[in-house]
């Protein structure tokens, strides 16, 4: 029996399915058509035209009354000019399946309201549009706007609209359109304007009136021509939202001077971002966007004068002002850029000052174009060096690079940096607190000097003769010496000539030293300037090439060095690949250790530059540390025989006085710091007796 069952309801399951659909019936009740289900009637036609339209909330038929919740329309519902459409009750508007403008009425030319309280969804129409009259719209419940066109548009008096309740736009064309006059829009719960890509929606907000765009809680937008045309200076949006635009914010009003947009990381598909700015736009800002991927910015802005993103890190398929200058644009801000593939920067923009990561990656297909002002590029430590194609950085013509301390050489290596054209500069130590025309013992410390990176020694020499300070260094109106000469065309601008930290400063080395064949106890330790031989021309933005010079490093040994200034801690100079190469060079660079004269088969002398104790002269070590930035000098106890002071001899005759002292002690022993010694080196049997100015214990005493 239960089987027979089971078969009846199968076939009759079979026929009901197979029987024909009915058309649901349309019924004409009043001004409305109407179409019933369940409880609730459905509007499909209207009589209406003018006048002020009251949408009924009931209908009684058959007896029975149904709420008046949707309206449903294949052609335009009003075919007239109403001045005010009221429908407390509808939930819904829905138009043709074909036709996504189809207007809710045939013209809007005195309307001065239209409410639907209750309303939340709004698809495939067009609500209101050119009325010259209205002046709010307020949609309480709305939460829905799927595949509508020409849903607010061109409506002049219009200041607010109020949607409280929106949450996603889907699909649609000019839904928020041609608003003049627009001061408020509140739309606090949109998440998403949403599709497939940018194209399936359009001018959802655009020509606008409005100043500022808030959206707290829009994470995604996918749209062409957002907010374009427009007087919006400030977006805000969810932090993290994402923007997949064409065209947004392109061709703002002319009071529009800046633009910031606010919490969007990442934006892309977008092939006309913020354009034609024209003569009015002076200032982008992008504080939160981390990632532009098939971007282009910055088209016809020619009074552009800034762009900010402070937290972009990543640049793919992106064109920064292409195909025409921005030649006012002098400030940018990509300071934690760390990936540029297949991206061009910049081109013919005078950017001043530019501050790049260390760990940048940089593809063969990627340009970073500093063709137009000597600019100022510092690079931060981050610990990861990428290599870098030579043709990221061929299109820079001049101005500097400033690396981290020690970092020269691997900078220029890895990153294919031109030293021909632009100088790579970074901070040496070079101490010297005594007046200038003291002489001060130097060389160049072991940090200075090389960095190793994966298992390569990268080792610096630096040129003295373009040395800068720091502060002239990192100021992008100081000129570097391959730029001299050169004139911003930017009337904004002025440059001027660096002053040579080093100027005046002569430095040298210990070439020679033999005891004197005229003179008993009496040796000559000859000083030779420093070599200046020619690496190669340099000339970036300069009218006239200068000359890049070989370089001093730790491995050529240390010096002595006077200058005109009264103290000196740290210079900049730039790195040169070749080095200078001497063949003798008794001073060496000190290595932060002490050292004690004797102790092998050498002597060992520190300098003291002289003071009120002190004459100026090298003293023999006893247990004396030697800094990494001073020198000692050193040679074999087999050169002298007899020697207890020796001369200084400069080669390029520099007259100096000096008469260096050698504290007198046989190979047997160290010198006895409580000996007491003439200024001519001889040892006293005693504490002397007579005034006089004598060495005690390595210092000048003077006996009354």
């Amino acid at each position: 029996m239960k089987r027979k069952l089971h078969l009846f309801s199968l076939l009759f399951l079979a026929a009901f399915l197979l029987a024909p659909v009915r058309t649901m019936a349309q019924v004409t009740i009043g001004d409305y058509t109407y179409t019933f289900s369940g409880d609730d009637a459905t509007i499909t036609a209207s009589s209406l035209t003018s006048g002020d339209i009251v949408i009924p909330t009931t209908v009684s038929y058959n007896g029975k009354t149904y709420n008046v919740t949707a309206i449903s329309f294949s052609s335009t519902l009003f075919k007239g000019a109403p001045t005010s459409i009221k429908g407390e009750s509808i939930k819904s508007i829905v138009g043709n399946t074909t036709q996504y403008d189809l207007p809710l009425c045939s013209q809007f030319t005195n309307c001065v309201s239209i409410d639907f309280p209750q309303l939340v969804l709004l698809k495939r129409c067009s609500l209101l549009f050119d009325d010259p009259v209205i002046t709010s719209i307020y949609f309480p419940e709305l939460k829905n706007i799927d595949a509508c066109q020409n849903l607010f548009r061109n409506l002049s008096a219009l200041s607010s609209i109020r949607l409280p309740k929106l949450v996603t736009i889907k699909k649609c064309i000019g839904v928020i359109y041609e608003l003049p006059t627009l001061q408020v829009l509140d739309i606090p719960e949109l998440t998403s304007i949403d599709g497939n890509d940018a194209g399936d929606n359009s001018n959802v907000f655009a020509e606008l009136g409005l100043q500022t765009f808030n959206a707290p809680k829009l994470q995604r937008v996918f749209c062409k021509w957002f907010l374009s045309h427009s007087k919006t200076t400030v977006v805000n949006l969810s932090n993290g939202c994402e923007l997949a635009t064409s065209g947004m914010l392109s061709s703002p009003d002319a009071s529009v001077s800046s633009i910031t947009v606010n919490g969007a990381t990442k934006i892309s598909n977008d092939h006309a971002f913020i354009t034609y700015g024209l003569t009015t736009l002076e200032k982008i800002s992008l504080p939160d966007v981390e990632e532009l991927f098939d971007f282009s910015l910055g088209t016809m802005c020619t009074a552009l004068k800034e762009f900010n993103a402070p937290k972009l890190k990543k640049l793919v398929d992106t064109q920064f002002m292409p195909y025409t200058p921005c030649p006012n644009l002098t400030k940018v801000d990509i300071h934690n850029m760390e990936e540029l593939a297949n991206s061009q920067l910049f081109y013919d923009s005078p950017i001043t000052s530019l501050t790049l990561r260390g760990n940048l990656k940089a593809d063969a297909n990627s340009r970073i174009n500093l063709k137009t002002y000597p600019t100022v590029v510092t690079i931060t430590d981050e610990g990861t060096v990428n290599d870098i194609p030579a043709s990221a950085f061929a299109n820079v013509k001049g101005g500097r690079f400033v690396v981290p301390k020690g970092k020269a050489a691997l900078y220029t290596q890895k990153w294919n940096l031109n030293t021909g054209k632009t100088m790579v500069y970074a901070p040496v130590d070079l101490k010297k607190t005594t007046a200038g025309t003291l002489y001060a013992s130097g060389s160049i410390t072991k940090a200075d000097d090389s960095f190793t990176y994966g298992g390569t020694v990268y080792n610096n020499q630096y040129d003295f003769s373009h040395a800068m300070t720091e502060a002239e260094c990192k100021n992008p109106s100081v000129l570097s010496d391959n730029d001299l000469g050169f004139t911003p065309t930017l009337s904004s601008l002025t440059v001027q000539n660096n002053t040579n930290a080093l100027a005046g400063y002569n430095f040298y080395y210990a070439s020679a030293y033999a005891d004197s064949p005229t003179q008993a106890k009496v040796g000559d330790l000859t000083l030779t300037a420093l070599p200046s031989d020619n690496a190669g021309t340099l000339q970036g933005f300069g009218t006239a090439a200068a000359q890049l010079n070989k370089g001093v490093s730790r491995a050529m040994g240390g010096f002595l060095f006077r200058g005109n200034s009264a103290s000196i801690d740290e210079v900049y100079l730039p790195y040169t690949p070749s080095a200078v190469s001497l063949t003798t060079n008794l001073l060496q660079a000190g290595g932060g250790v002490t050292v004690k004269s004797r102790s092998g088969s050498n002597y060992d002398f520190y300098w003291h530059p002289g003071n009120a104790a002190y004459a100026a002269g090298f003293y023999e070590c006893d247990n004396t540390m030697i800094p990494e930035y001073r020198a000692s000098l050193s040679f074999p106890k087999t050169w002298s025989s007899n020697a207890k002071q020796f001369r200084l001899i400069f080669e390029d005759g520099e007259t100096t006085g000096i008469e260096s002292i050698v504290l007198p002690s046989d190979n047997a022993r160290t010198a006895d710091p409580e000996a007491w010694y003439t200024l001519l080196g001889t040892r006293l049997p005693a504490k002397p007796a007579t005034a006089g100015v004598y060495i005690h214990g390595g210092r000048k005493v003077v006996v009354k």
